[in-house]
């Protein structure tokens, strides 16, 4: 999904790689934003129906996630139980958002949005978020 150039700007922040193993066929990888200096990341992806999701990482200062209209718990194999935020309301510019993620409760920390892909994708793709 990430070519090796853009797996290792990622990795150059110092952070494990972290991106869903599931997601719909033709999803790709249309840009990595990274911070070495304050060792984070942000991958957006695209989906086939013009769909967006972003991924992303942060060693420290993380900001709150706003309770959505409605929420959903998962489970992720490497993160434990997880908290997905739905919204309709447009202003928050994305449909869904999980709750910040981490490994034994400390930094850092990982995170996923998307605007397009209904509720079920969005939890199928936070449960299968892996690190690299």
């Amino acid at each position: 999904m990430l070519s090796s150039d853009d797996f290792n700007r990622v990795r150059s922040t110092g952070l494990p790689v972290c991106l869903p193993s599931e997601v719909p066929a033709g999803t790709t990888v249309i840009g990595v934003e990274v911070d070495t200096e304050d060792s984070s990341y942000l991958i957006r992806l695209f989906g086939p129906q013009g769909q967006t999701l972003m991924v992303y990482a942060a060693a420290g200062l993380v900001g709150d996630v706003f309770r959505g209209e409605d929420r959903r718990v998962f489970r992720n194999a490497v993160f434990g139980d997880g908290v997905l935020e739905l919204y309709a309301d447009p202003s928050e510019g994305v449909d869904f958002r999980t709750h910040w993620l981490s490994v034994g409760g400390s930094f850092p920390m990982y995170g996923m949005s998307g605007k397009g892909f209904d509720a079920t994708q969005a939890v199928a793709m936070a449960e299968s978020l892996v690190l690299m």
